[in-house]
């Protein structure tokens, strides 16, 4: 493997690591954004 397979091979796992932390915080943050909404009716 070459450097620079290697260096794209290592930005893809990153990037596919960040996109699931992104998802899983949107579901983590779901339930705290309905139950602000609840509170304020």
């Amino acid at each position: 493997m070459t450097k620079a397979a290697r260096a794209i091979a290592e930005r893809k796992a990153l990037g596919l690591r960040s996109y699931h932390i992104a998802i899983q915080r949107r579901f983590f943050n779901l339930p705290n954004m309905i139950s602000i909404r609840l509170r304020r009716l």
